[in-house]
């Protein structure tokens, strides 16, 4: 979120006072505060590319400095923001082993995952998102961490093990603003292995429990489609009894098509041939 003015021109001031003591007093005694000072007021500057060297400084200096868990946090987003996804990475698993009992131990744990699955490295990704389920199954990254678990396997071609990640967080978490994703996901999954049922049961879910979500013209788009496909063979069932002029029975085969595929093209041949 942008600064206000207001906080904008105190953070520059406290930036350039930061700053400006670390030059007259180099060796001084507060030289820890100094420098945590003025990473603090450049992070919330944007300025990203500064914060990194004044904070590793820090870190190797000041080891046991009570800032230190702080200091963790800034250089760990400061990485990120500048996609230095394996930077980041490592100072959000140093942040969460640590500093377990932080409050912020469950969002580093979660961001060193997120950092591990932007290098491909889904396995490392996997155990990250593991350890926010296992040791905070209660906090705010709970949902997603499970949900990104899910697409750590389906990234790795392990897409049953995806489906089941899915599914747990459907069962878990079925207000999570991940859901309509999950039970889309399912839904794909099913359309892709032609078990088309159960992807009619997965799409329609969304329709029925997820109304506003974004998928929902893809869902519906996706169960028209299914109804096509789903009708086409019992389509031709009919046409065969039609041409072994078993009149009767082709009749019944036809009316039933037109009973359970309604709005359909495959509808429409039906009534024709009726």
């Amino acid at each position: 979120a942008a600064r206000e003015p207001q906080h904008l021109e105190d953070d520059r001031e406290a930036h350039r006072v930061f700053s400006r003591a670390l030059e007259l007093f180099p060796r001084s005694a507060f030289r820890a505060d100094l420098l945590f000072g003025t990473a603090a007021a450049a992070f919330a500057l944007g300025d990203y590319g500064q914060v990194v060297p004044l904070l590793q400084e820090f870190a190797a200096s000041y080891p046991d400095n009570p800032n230190f868990e702080n200091v963790c946090y800034f250089l760990a987003y400061s990485y990120l923001r500048q996609t230095a996804f394996e930077e980041a990475a490592g100072w959000f698993g140093r942040l969460a082993d640590r500093f377990p009992n932080s409050a912020v131990a469950p969002e580093a744990l979660f961001q060193q995952g997120e950092n591990l699955f932007n290098l491909a490295r889904y396995a490392e990704a996997v155990t990250a998102y593991k350890r926010v389920l296992d040791k905070y199954p209660e906090s705010e990254f709970a949902d997603n961490a499970l949900y990104n678990l899910g697409w750590c396997y389906f990234e790795s071609d392990r897409k049953e093990e995806a489906m089941a990640q899915f599914s747990a967080l459907l069962a878990r978490f079925p207000q999570s603003r991940f859901s309509a994703s999950a039970q889309f996901s399912l839904g794909d999954y099913y359309f892709n292995q032609q078990d088309y049922d159960k992807a009619v049961v997965a799409y329609q879910k969304i329709v029925d429990e997820y109304p506003n979500s974004e998928m929902i013209t893809q869902a519906k788009r996706l169960l028209q489609e299914l109804k096509e496909i789903q009708a086409y063979p019992k389509y031709l069932e009919a046409m065969q009894l039609f041409d072994q002029q078993d009149y009767a029975r082709a009749a019944v085969a036809l009316e039933k098509i037109i009973a359970d595929y309604p709005g359909t093209e495959i509808e429409a041949g039906a009534m024709a041939n009726l």
